[in-house]
């Protein structure tokens, strides 16, 4: 479910800001929410049906991203970064920070460099194989 269905109390921008607290909170807040869409199926045909509106848009910055804009990777990389406009990924983040410093972009090459340290194996495993069918979309 996209970051923009949430309830607003259940929404956050960054794990590090928020303390063990505030985090269990807010996973309890997602939870509720979670259970009123099980028990109301309505409201889950409502939310897929504004899914495929807004995919049927047009987003200038990643069809750019898509056909191997490196500016536009590097910039949608820092959305799934930071969370704006999309929902926060650091694996998609990755994947595009990827996609760019292949094309050396030196920006995207230093934030993969440091999402590297961050990401656990796995993540990283994700990131690589998203980048990889990215790359592969491409070359078609």
């Amino acid at each position: 479910m996209p970051h923009s269905h949430l309830p607003h109390s259940a929404r956050f921008q960054s794990l590090d800001e928020l303390t063990l607290h505030e985090l269990q909170q807010k996973l309890e807040q997602m939870q509720q929410f979670l259970q009123q869409l099980s028990t109301q199926p309505e409201l889950v045909m409502a939310a897929r049906q504004g899914d495929v509106e807004q995919s049927h848009r047009a987003d200038p910055l990643v069809l750019k991203a898509k056909q191997g804009d490196a500016a536009a990777q590097y910039q949608l990389a820092l959305s799934y970064l930071k969370g704006q406009e999309r929902p926060l990924s650091l694996c998609h983040a990755t994947c595009w920070f990827q996609l760019a410093a292949l094309q050396r972009h030196p920006d995207a090459q230093r934030a993969l460099a440091a999402l590297q340290a961050r990401l656990n194996p796995l993540q990283w495993q994700q990131a690589q194989y998203l980048a990889a069918e990215r790359l592969e979309q491409q070359t078609k």
